[in-house]
């Protein structure tokens, strides 16, 4: 029988044996959540020459004083338009937001600055330095810059600057399909009432979900039913089609629990089995065809606390990110909370904006690993080695598993 192992050998274990994905080139627009391959650089200047910041007239300082100024209005530039002739001394051009800055002149004054006795005529009540309200030629991006580093992870903002540079389409690492699979003949579909002895699939939905949200592309395998050679037909489609599969339930020591068997008959090299943590003992981890494949415990609970702290980071690892990339914050318990007395225990928690001291933190309520309404209901985890007590008033940190205010 496997030892049981420390979550942090468990953590470490995982870490070493997952591969970053290769890398592929998308469409711009498909692209968000996902990290740069490679290096991106500009093709252009951004802008490509001095522009208007402003709806204005394009001016030269030095014809400004301190009193209004009537200038010569000698031309109108729209934005996309390039100007067809220079600002000489007592003139002015016409100019919008993006347009190119006339030659001679240096500064824009606002149009709520002027008044315009005629088409021909602009009178400045203002007088702008020289430089004001125009934007330098490279000001945002110069012609061959890198804009992006590899390995950073593409936002709105990463999507706007990648456009802006002509970087279309986009190297980025693909991301890993991920197949999941249920295990029983007791489950039934979600839309189908259960009879005697049968439990509706939660583990399902809420496993492809939290493929989603960790970056990956669900595969759903369906549920095998308590037979070896059904169990042993969606393991290898799962390592066929898949770069990484998950399972839950069929892990443990029962006698119809044929999940390890069949993926030992398809080639898993066992990393390890047991974990000293709660919830989530019977955790197995190993590698088939350089494919991790993690086997998930069977409770609701067990299930995705399990994939928070291992497959989550490992989908995340193998897109190019690091970590959880979950917010941590520190909080102050409004009750005493403990862990279990021989293993690391992971507790759900609520969490609220206290009146003196920032966060405080309690219990989502019963813990058991069957209580998946207290999993919906957490705003985080919080972790506590074997025998950690935390009192009431002491500070404990958390891991965020939505957004908080």
């Amino acid at each position: 029988m496997d030892t049981m192992i420390e979550v942090s050998e468990a953590r470490e274990r995982v870490e070493r044996a997952i591969r970053r994905m290769p890398e592929e080139h998308l469409p711009l627009d498909e692209t968000l959540g996902m990290v740069l391959a490679a290096d991106a650089r500009s093709d252009v200047s951004v802008p490509p020459s001095d522009c208007s910041a402003m709806d204005g007239f394009a001016v030269r300082a030095d014809d400004l004083g301190g009193e209004a100024t009537r200038l010569r209005v000698v031309e109108e530039i729209m934005a996309g338009r390039f100007p067809r002739r220079e600002v000489g001394a007592g003139e002015a051009a016409r100019i919008m937001t993006g347009a190119p800055m006339p030659g001679g002149a240096d500064a824009v004054v606002m149009v709520e600055k002027t008044t315009s006795p005629s088409r021909e005529m602009v009178e400045v009540r203002d007088a702008p330095e020289a430089g004001q309200h125009v934007r330098v030629a490279g000001e945002d991006l110069s012609e061959g810059c890198v804009v992006l580093r590899a390995g950073t992870a593409i936002r709105a903002a990463e999507i706007g600057l990648l456009a802006s540079a002509g970087c279309e389409p986009v190297p980025v690492f693909r991301r890993p399909v991920v197949a999941a699979l249920t295990t029983g003949d007791e489950i039934v579909p979600p839309g189908e009432k259960p009879g005697l002895g049968q439990i509706r699939d939660s583990n399902g939905p809420a496993l492809r979900a939290a493929i989603r949200e960790a970056g990956g592309v669900p595969l759903d395998l369906g549920t095998a039913r308590d037979e070896r050679g059904h169990t042993e037909e969606l393991v290898r489609r799962g390592l066929d089609e898949a770069d990484c599969l998950v399972t839950s339930a069929g892990v443990s020591v029962g006698d119809r629990d044929y999940v390890l068997d069949a993926l030992e008959a398809a080639g898993l090299e066992r990393s390890f089995w047991r974990v000293k943590q709660k919830p989530g003992k019977p955790l197995l981890f190993g590698v088939a065809g350089e494919k991790p494949v993690f086997g998930l415990p069977g409770y609701p609970v067990s299930t995705l606390i399990s994939f928070e702290q291992y497959v989550r980071p490992s989908i995340r690892r193998m897109l190019g990110l690091t970590g959880h990339g979950r917010r941590m914050i520190v909080a102050t318990a409004t009750e005493e909370i403990r862990g279990a007395k021989e293993r690391l225990t992971f507790l759900r928690v609520v969490v609220e904006r206290g009146e003196t001291r920032g966060w405080r933190v309690a219990l989502a309520g019963a813990q058991a690993s069957g209580v998946l309404s207290t999993m919906a209901r957490a705003d985080g985890l919080i972790e506590l080695e074997a025998g950690r007590v935390i009192e009431e008033g002491g500070r404990i940190e958390v891991r965020l598993l939505r957004p908080i205010s």
